[in-house]
């Protein structure tokens, strides 16, 4: 098979062995990289202060420039640095010619080695670095040709050749430039034939083209999972190595290990082509997680490792092994039109309390997943140590919050609301509990602001709100005396949840629950956010007939101009305020100020946290609306509040 300079040019330097270089190759190479850089200076030297070589001094010249190309280009071989072996080659080259065009060259062929370079250039450093050589070399006979016109320098030939000489160089580069732009994107017949004579630099880039692609597809061969197309164990354990050298101060880095539960009982019916798919899907979801630090790879056929780096804190990676599980959770269409429900155990390993290498790093994190399958999966697992109580508590709650609607885990307690001076009961707010298999029943300020930080908030909210008003529906038929049924909306409910008066009057129609029976509770924070679509919204819930009152009044902003502004029916008096006022003056007389200001306004007041006797005095010289608190009920499921709406509604005070 013919080979071209380009191809011998290639197969020299790619022999290479990169990667293998020693601290004292790597000195030696700057070395003769230095000298061959430094001869180039002394002849630009020499050839500004025109000092004729002389034909001895010429070939001694000629011959040191020769072995040091031949040095370097022999130790870039060695080092396979193709890029830099090519352009120290055309620098020394540059030299050789210059020196051979000022002192005349031997045997007078000075400008034929010019006219020759822009060939050099172009062949081993390509296009767009060949013209930069070329045009150097152009600059700089310009230059001396500049000089010799006003005599301040004399060169070996008459004035007027050297243009003729500089317009036969340039001719010459064109000429190879315009090949390779013809080779590059022509189908001409003549440049084909060509191209069997003068393999040039076209014929390279084709060979080098192919050559990278055979080198991608091995690369993609050792170090990515065939399946899923996310990278093995052993390209996850060198960028894991990686990233624990580049762990700064205040980092930290972490590895998550996930496996899918039961996966080969769940994939065996799919067969090999749709276990397959199903791998492929967790795969990319796994890969939405989005962030360009992170690294998913395959440990084997159904278990992943995820590597985080440039965490700021324990909890950021606690977080993100929630993503991943609410990623699983999600329901996978397979063949048939059916979807496969999964759930997933994970283990949560932390550098450098878990492993202060790769392979404890890993171990570490399989280890928790491992303890989370033995107690049936399904959850998350932080090794001992490495996360601390409080963030893996949260977590864990948070996995199981994305469950409790589907299992029935939620429950509604109601706790009375009873007229200020009469003691009836006029009313209940619907509060939510959540009882689970495993811990009972949590407490309700353990899960709610897990809850309300996040969009489980939506799910959980429209669920209290179509059982809250399902329950009052059930009452009503029942024959009992109306009563006003308080919903809560959360923040994130309010500002989130698109159309909220529109689902609203949905659900109170379908259940046929008169609008009037229905009150949502929104926080000043809520309100305030966004002052002209807030009361955009309170209107829609008017026209309804659904009233609204502000939640924990005083709280927060508490401002009378939105106050005036807002189409609200009621103040709902914060219980931090109310458990001092029988003890404190002060208290009293700001929940006398609260309550005059509602009255001025038309809204009704209802004071919350109420236990004991005398704060319900104090409330009663004050005109109070309604009384929320201990002092007359705990909140009670349904079943145990209607028998006390059945036999009466006066509730006198509490006995336990």
């Amino acid at each position: 098979m013919e080979r071209g300079l380009d191809t011998l040019w290639r197969d020299f330097l790619s022999s290479g062995r990169p990667g293998d270089e020693t601290q004292a190759e790597v000195r030696t190479t700057a070395f003769v990289n230095g000298v061959s850089l430094f001869a180039i200076l002394i002849f630009l030297i020499f050839a500004t202060l025109h000092q004729k070589l002389g034909l001895q001094h010429l070939a001694r010249f000629q011959v040191a420039s020769a072995l040091l190309l031949a040095s370097n280009l022999l130790l870039l071989r060695r080092f396979a640095r193709p890029f830099l072996a090519a352009h120290i080659a055309v620098a020394i080259i540059l030299a050789q010619v210059l020196t051979l065009f000022v002192d005349g060259g031997l045997a007078n062929t000075g400008a034929f080695w010019l006219s020759i370079f822009p060939l050099a250039a172009f062949i081993l450093t390509g296009r767009r670095s060949g013209w930069w050589w070329s045009g150097a070399l152009a600059a700089i006979v310009l230059v001396l040709w500049q000089q010799q016109t006003v005599g301040a320098i004399a060169l070996p030939y008459p004035p007027g050749t050297v243009p003729a000489m500089l317009a036969t160089y340039l001719t010459s580069a064109f000429s190879v430039s315009i090949y390779d732009a013809m080779r590059n994107h022509g189908d001409i017949a003549f440049i084909r034939r060509l191209e069997g004579l003068i393999p040039l630099k076209t014929q390279l880039e084709r060979e080098t083209q192919q050559r990278r692609r055979t080198e991608q597809a091995l690369e993609q061969a050792t170090h990515y999972d065939p399946v899923t197309g996310l990278p093995n164990r052993m390209l996850f354990f060198d960028r894991l190595g990686q990233a624990l050298k580049r762990v700064g101060i205040g980092e930290h880095c972490s590895v998550i290990a996930l496996s899918p539960d039961h996966f080969v009982e769940s994939s065996h019916p799919l067969g090999k082509l749709g276990s397959d798919a199903l791998l492929t899907q967790i795969a990319n979801r796994l890969r939405a997680l989005g962030e360009p630090e992170y690294t998913v790879a395959n440990w084997n056929e159904s278990t992943f490792l995820i590597l985080l780096e440039g965490l700021r804190g324990q909890g950021e990676a606690a977080q993100i092994a929630g993503r991943a599980r609410t990623l699983l959770t999600a329901p996978f269409p397979i063949e048939g039109g059916h979807d496969l429900f999964m759930t997933a155990s994970i283990g949560v390993a932390l550098h450098p309390q878990d492993g202060d290498h790769a392979v404890g790093l890993a171990h570490s994190a399989m280890i928790a997943m491992e303890e989370v399958r033995k107690h049936g999966g399904d959850g998350i697992d932080f090794v001992q140590g490495g996360m601390s109580a409080e963030i893996a508590q949260r977590i864990v709650l948070e996995s199981a919050l994305h469950h409790a609607v589907k299992r029935g885990e939620f429950q509604l307690h109601y706790q009375p609301q009873v007229d200020g001076k009469t003691h009836h009961i006029n009313g209940v707010e619907a509060l939510l509990r959540w009882h689970t298999p495993e811990w009972g029943m949590v407490p309700p300020d353990h899960f709610i602001p897990i809850s309300e930080s996040t969009d489980l908030v939506l799910d959980i909210g429209h669920w209290v709100l179509e059982e809250a008003t399902r329950q009052a529906k059930a009452w009503q038929t029942a024959g009992l005396p109306p009563l006003k049924m308080a919903v809560n909306l959360s923040a994130r409910q309010f500002r989130r949840e698109q159309h909220i008066a529109e689902t609203v009057g949905t659900i109170l129609d379908r259940i046929n629950l008169p609008h009037g029976l229905l009150e949502l509770e929104i926080t000043e924070g809520a309100a305030m956010h966004n002052m002209e679509e807030t009361i955009a919204i309170l209107q829609q819930l008017n026209r309804l007939g659904v009233s609204v009152a502000i939640d924990d009044f005083g709280t927060g902003f508490s401002s009378l101009a939105y106050l005036k502004r807002f189409p609200v029916q009621a103040l709902k008096i914060d219980k931090t305020f109310v458990q001092g006022i029988h003890r404190n003056e002060r208290d009293a007389e700001l929940i006398a100020g609260i309550i005059s200001i509602a009255h001025q306004l038309g809204l009704k007041t209802v004071a919350e946290g109420v236990e004991t006797p005398e704060q319900l005095d104090v409330l009663h010289r004050h005109d109070c609306d309604h009384i929320q608190g201990y002092l007359f009920s705990r909140p009670l499921p349904a079943e145990n509040l209607t028998p006390l709406l059945g036999s009466h509604a006066f509730l006198p005070f509490a006995t336990a």
